[in-house]
This record gives structure tokens, sequence and C-alpha cells, in this order.
């Protein structure tokens, strides 16, 4: 079977400017765990933190980040192992 490439995108600007001439598959990263605390012991913990985290410190609501962040990392992480994927980071990519 052959897959549609996926395209991952750094964040809702760079969704909005993406050519639509690609048919292809789009997930946004709209989370770059660089900030506050990412320690867990299950995704589930880290994400939980996270929302708390994005909620106390910026004014995020869990609502969104179930919604429009866990939703795409979901996405990620069913992902076939074959398909293929291109990461539209650029500068935006951290190490931590």
């Amino acid at each position: 079977m052959q897959y549609p490439e996926i395209h991952i995108l750094n964040g809702d600007a760079l969704k909005d400017q993406f050519p639509p001439s690609l048919k292809d598959e789009l997930i946004v990263a709209r989370e770059c765990l660089v900030d506050g605390n990412v320690t867990a012991r299950s995704l589930d913990e880290l994400f939980e933190a996270r929302a708390t985290y994005l909620k106390e410190s910026y004014g995020s609501t869990e609502e969104f980040y179930r919604n429009s962040v866990i939703t795409e990392f979901k996405k990620i992480i069913s992902l076939p192992d074959d398909s293929t994927i291109n990461l539209w980071f650029e500068d935006d990519l951290f190490c931590r």
C-alpha cells in the first residue's frame, strides 16, 4: 500500500502559508517542549503537565491543548512505519 507523504509543520502560521498544491497530509506540531516541565513517567502524564504549565504560564486552555496539540501528536504516533515524513521546522527545531 502506498501512503501519502506526511508534512509535520512547526505551527499554524506555516500551515496558513503552506502550498495547497501539496495534497499530502499535514500535521501541525503546536508544542515545542523547550520551556517548563517536560519530565513525566508516561505520555499521558507529560500531556497533563504541559497543559497545566501552558495554562498557568500563557493563559492557554486545557481544551485547546487536548484538541489542538495532543490530537496532532497522536497522529504522529499512529503513522505507519514506512511513512515518508517531511519536517518543516528549520531554525525552530530545539534540543533539550
